[in-house]
């Protein structure tokens, strides 16, 4: 089903930023709708959207194999999660990659030893916690806490390993000063704040400025909660040249953590930290820390991110493609996000990624070059006739 990428994580899932920003095309949430929506909200709300919408959606469909032929893709579809599902082939001008801007493949650090105990990726992590048990979370991006907030409420003991410091903001700091002039029942319409947001380059010193001055105040306003997660021995971050969350994110997709409820459990004691350390091995039920010391535990989750969009692109359309490409993600010399809703090497190929807000403003962008490829080209037949 539509949406069921969200219905089937965790029961802590939420979206980690407002509402208001995560307004979908055309089709605004009513006024009623939560400030964070929960996973189950968010996915019945996609399938309602793809619904309302008329979009036509495959489910339970894998690309199997996918070649350029002329001006156009040959794409092999399989329907059903297994190998004899039935297939079918496609002809499109384009494929647009849009499976996130993480990708798909998680990034699984390769560890000496074994650990005599379940050792999953966030990824695979549906929720309920270990009954009562010892958990490490490595990593402490908003995977690792939403992984740890959700093991705590379900009675385990956490200790969370963060190999270096985070930029942590929280949600009411967003809502009240990075978003309220922008996004906020009080702003303009969705439609001008968008524009506003894409009317300069991510690297601009007036950019920078506007984020460094946002990321003080957001600062100013979470200084009680800083002061709590120095205490309880979390490394603190303010982002790359004290820009917060944003860069982070263009950067390099993480890094920070929008706060929805798991900080309070660190500076409360119940999510322990071992911070300035990495995963160096496993022993037995010991993990064991780049500094050299032992954690006894039941059970790790590791929140170590995905490979990006590329490794995804590689794993279906070859080695060739994926190369030819260039950079996915992260910032070029003039500020804009490298190779995604825009040209890349390959024609017909598009990178689509980023969080709901960058969706729905630059998927515009990326749908209108397309459509003007297809104008051009249906120009340059009549002319040729």
């Amino acid at each position: 089903r539509v949406g069921d990428n969200w219905r089937h994580r965790y029961d802590s899932l939420v979206l980690h930023d407002p509402v208001h920003y995560d307004e979908m095309p055309f089709f605004p949430y009513p006024q009623t709708w939560p400030v964070f929506a929960p996973k189950e909200k968010m996915g019945d709300w996609l399938e309602l959207y793809a619904s309302a919408m008329e979009l036509d959606v495959w489910c339970s469909t894998t690309v199997d194999d996918a070649e350029r032929v002329g001006d156009r893709w040959r794409v092999t579809l399989r329907s059903g999660a297994s190998e004899g599902g039935a297939r079918r082939t496609v002809s499109p001008a384009h494929v647009v990659l849009a499976t996130g801007v993480s990708g798909t493949v998680p990034q699984t650090p390769q560890v000496p030893g074994e650990f005599d105990g379940p050792v999953v990726h966030s990824s695979g992590y549906r929720g309920g916690g270990f009954g009562g048990k010892h958990v490490v979370v490595v990593g402490t991006g908003n995977s690792g806490h939403d992984v740890a907030q959700d093991l705590v409420e379900h009675g385990d003991r956490v200790t969370m390993i963060q190999r270096g410091p985070t930029y942590v903001v929280s949600a009411g700091a967003v809502g009240a000063v990075m978003m309220g002039a922008s996004y906020s029942d009080s702003s303009p319409p969705t439609s001008i704040s968008d524009y506003l947001g894409a009317s300069s380059p991510h690297l601009s010193a007036a950019t920078t400025a506007g984020l460094q001055a946002a990321t003080a105040a957001m600062a100013e306003y979470d200084a009680e909660l800083h002061r709590g997660l120095s205490a309880a021995g979390f490394a603190l971050s303010h982002g790359d040249d004290g820009t917060g969350s944003m860069r982070l994110f263009l950067g390099r997709g993480g890094g920070y953590y929008i706060d929805v409820g798991c900080s309070r459990y660190i500076v409360d004691g119940a999510i322990s930290v071992r911070s300035g350390v990495s995963l160096d091995g496993y022993d037995g039920r010991d993990v064991l820390l780049s500094d050299g010391s032992r954690v006894a535990a039941d059970a790790v989750v590791l929140a170590t991110g995905f490979g990006g969009m590329e490794k995804t692109a590689r794993a279906i359309f070859g080695d060739e493609l994926a190369e030819s490409c260039g950079q996915v993600w992260g910032l070029d010399d003039e500020g804009e996000v490298c190779g995604v809703w825009r040209r890349t090497a390959q024609p017909g190929f598009w990178f689509a990624g980023g969080n709901l807000g960058f969706a729905r403003m630059y998927n515009r962008y990326l749908a209108l070059t397309i459509g003007q490829d297809h104008l051009a080209k249906k120009k340059s037949e009549r002319e040729m006739a």
